[in-house]
């Protein structure tokens, strides 16, 4: 796929037809917010934005993620790192067992974010292999029969039921736990923009 350059210092390359941009540019003229809303529209449009080699410290992601929406605070300091390893954070570790399936972030909120940011720090070994989809291509594919059928249905999502995916036999104290997280309910049908 050929890269387009939006401004000089903005280029994108779409890596795949439906889902997935990189896009090559400036750490400073990034968290300073100077393309921001192409950034967001980027986002909106295909759903995983990638910035190779950046190198971001916590302060610059904290300042990117301000530049294209409000952050959804997990934590006090707006970062939540990704790991299993108990022994580097016990919240995230128990908490991330649940991604392991299908998810979409922030389904246990009442008003799930436009994104997560993700940055790499340190690399595992083995595993990793994150998977995106498009929903918004998947919707676009289906019959209009079935969109008709599905329109206006609403889904439940619970912290409980994605942890027992993981963990189907849970202490008391991990089921109190996770059942201290009020279940959510969204559209299935969720447009672009929701």
């Amino acid at each position: 796929m050929d890269a387009i350059t939006i401004r000089r210092g903005f280029d994108i390359l779409d890596l795949t037809p439906r889902i997935g941009s990189s896009i090559e540019m400036d750490v400073a003229a990034l968290t300073r917010g100077e393309y921001a809303a192409e950034i967001r529209d980027i986002l909106e449009r295909r759903g995983v934005i990638v910035f190779p080699r950046l190198h971001l410290d916590d302060a610059q992601q904290l300042a990117l993620s301000r530049t294209l929406g409000e952050i959804v605070l997990l934590r006090g300091d707006g970062l939540l790192p990704i790991t299993l390893d108990k022994k580097v954070d016990a919240f995230a570790a128990e908490y991330l067992k649940g991604s392991f399936f299908w998810h979409f972030d922030g389904a246990s909120d009442d008003v799930p974010a436009r994104a997560a940011i993700l940055n790499a720090k340190r690399l595992s070994s083995v595993g990793g292999q994150t998977e995106f989809s498009n929903c918004y291509a998947a919707w676009d594919e289906l019959p209009v029969s079935v969109k008709t059928s599905i329109l206006g249905l609403r889904v439940v999502h619970s912290v409980e039921a994605a942890q027992c995916l993981v963990n189907q036999t849970p202490t008391d104290d991990e089921l109190r736990r996770w059942r201290s997280h009020e279940p959510k309910t969204h559209p299935l049908d969720r447009a672009p923009g929701d």
